[in-house]
């Protein structure tokens, strides 16, 4: 099985101004009578395509890195605080905000409860919203929070306070910023389950600060259906630079939503998590080497939208990698390039909305985020939900094996929210199961036991690294336990591995530490690898 463990953290600075400006108008405190739910559509449609924009801009600043290992990022986090924000700015900012984010034409009043909906999953409340899902609701781990600090003595209008209520805090940046930094950094650990600390380093704050807009994001949940950890073994993955590197790839077969696209060239893969309520949807390229690029640059939310109503349930192969990411990013450049230049241009900025003053400029926007998938977890009870494939549709088992550069995120199931988004174009070694060579064949050697015994372990079971030398029914393996590094294998007892074309008189097997393999010894094939 796999777990999924995300923590993401976000925050914007803001600095002092000192300009006059206009109040909040009466507008924005009247519920528009458009329905909550068209709002919540629109809001949907556009953290979609903010979050599409984005991972274009990213991808497009990597691009010219060809050892990037991928981008990791939660596009909800980032444009949740960025609603935050929204809700203050005025002018040029508010419409330059609103284009970016894809608020529409709806009133601020209105646009905070569609996003309270969708931040609360409230939207299955209303009617025709996923019917089928009300009497039981799906559940998930998925946990977010905002949090505006001002400065102690900012004086706010009453129906900001109001319509944001228990999102806002107040720190004295202005006397004491070492402090007011540590609060913040603890309620970061609190809501991402410690998993983040520290986040604002030691000069992040200043007696000039005068806001910070916050959100934090916590996810751990286990796949819906199983990977057997047993069934995990090193194959190639070929990078975006064209090279085959060994990854941990993590197998299974089983009923999976599966689909092709042919307007977007590539095919889609979804893994449903426990409980129902999100899911991973794996986009593979059908270009092996370009394709991320081109995908990313393809994907717009009416694609989106086809592709999930194209996928239908059928028995798949899967071979994905096991990988970890952590990533940093200051997006205040990427922000501007998409749209938000007036935000972080301290003559123009209008966030006067929050206080009836011209007085906040964004100083820095900052986003962390943190993902790791392994097979790790429980199996859920409970099916997933059956959508009804069309005739003409093939029905024998598909193989699905990403085995070079794609593109996944985490949805929510019911509304289609993208939660998080990334790329892996060079999956991070996970652990230290084996360690391999891509260099030409040859025979490892007596005189490299000691950097092979380097991959043994005092537990019970150790995964020992072997180097196997002669000819014939029996051989001789260096590198086994602690206590005996000579090994002989009966062949004639051990399984036939999977075979590459390099050093094939290397393999790893799965010994007693410390113990010897023998007939009474069952000496299992993990890998065969260069």
């Amino acid at each position: 099985m796999a777990k999924e463990m995300l923590f993401i953290a976000f925050l914007i600075f803001c600095v002092t101004k000192t300009i006059t400006g206009q109040c909040i108008t009466a507008n924005d405190i009247i519920v528009n009578e458009t329905s909550i739910g068209t709002a919540v559509r629109n809001l949907i449609d556009g953290s979609t395509q903010f979050s599409l924009n984005l991972l274009r801009t990213l991808h497009d600043d990597q691009r010219s890195d060809k050892e990037a290992k991928g981008l990791f990022f939660s596009p909800h986090s980032i444009w949740s605080a960025l609603v935050v924000t929204y809700m203050g700015s005025r002018g040029a900012t508010e419409q330059e905000m609103k284009n970016v984010l894809g608020i529409g034409d709806f009133d601020k009043a209105t646009a905070w409860e569609a996003f309270r909906n969708i931040r609360n999953w409230d939207i299955l409340q209303e009617p025709g919203w996923a019917e089928e899902y009300t009497q039981e609701p799906p559940h998930s781990s998925y946990h977010s929070a905002n949090r505006i600090y001002f400065q102690r003595d900012t004086v706010f209008k009453d129906c900001m306070r109001e319509m944001l209520d228990s999102e806002i805090g107040f720190l004295d940046f202005a006397n004491n910023p070492v402090e007011s930094r540590d609060e913040i950094n603890r309620w970061v650990e609190k809501e991402t389950q410690q998993k983040i600390k520290d986040l604002i380093p030691a000069d992040g704050i200043s007696s000039l600060t005068k806001m910070v807009v916050a959100n934090a994001v916590y996810f751990k949940e286990s796949w819906q259906q199983p990977f057997d950890e047993q069934k995990t073994v090193r194959r190639r993955f070929t990078t975006q630079s064209r090279k085959d590197i060994f990854v941990n790839m993590m197998n299974t077969r089983g009923r999976f939503l599966y689909g092709k696209s042919e307007e977007l060239q590539c095919y889609a893969l979804e893994l449903p998590y426990a409980g129902n309520a999100l899911s991973m949807t794996i986009l593979l390229p059908k270009n092996r080497y370009n394709g991320v690029g081109i995908l990313a640059r393809s994907l717009t939310p009416e694609r989106l939208r086809n592709l999930f109503l194209d996928l239908y349930p059928r028995e798949v192969d899967v071979s994905v990698p096991k990988f970890k990411v952590e990533d940093s990013f200051e997006l205040s450049p990427v922000l501007s390039r998409m749209g938000l230049r007036t935000l972080f241009d301290t003559r123009r900025v209008d966030l006067s909305g929050f206080t009836g003053q011209r007085e906040f400029s964004v100083d820095a926007v900052h986003h962390k985020a943190f993902i790791d998938v392994n097979e790790e977890g429980t199996e859920a009870a409970g099916a997933t939900a059956i959508i009804s494939s069309r005739s003409a549709r093939p029905t024998g088992p598909a193989s699905f094996i990403a085995d070079y550069p794609f593109i996944y995120f985490i949805r929510d199931t019911i509304s289609n929210v993208i939660l998080f988004l990334g790329t892996v174009q060079k999956p991070a070694e996970y652990g230290r199961r084996i360690i391999g060579r891509t260099e030409s064949p040859r025979p490892a050697k007596a005189s490299r036991k000691s950097e092979l015994q380097s991959c043994n372990s005092s537990n019970t079971e150790a995964r020992v690294l072997v180097a196997i030398t002669g000819h014939g029914p029996t051989r001789t393996i260096a590198g086994g336990g602690t206590q005996n590094p000579t090994i002989t294998v009966p062949m004639t007892r051990s399984k036939n591995p999977p075979t590459y074309p390099s050093i094939s008189h290397m393999h790893i097997f799965e010994v007693p530490s410390g113990g010897s393999a023998s007939k009474d010894k069952k000496v299992q094939w993990l890998d065969n690898f260069s």
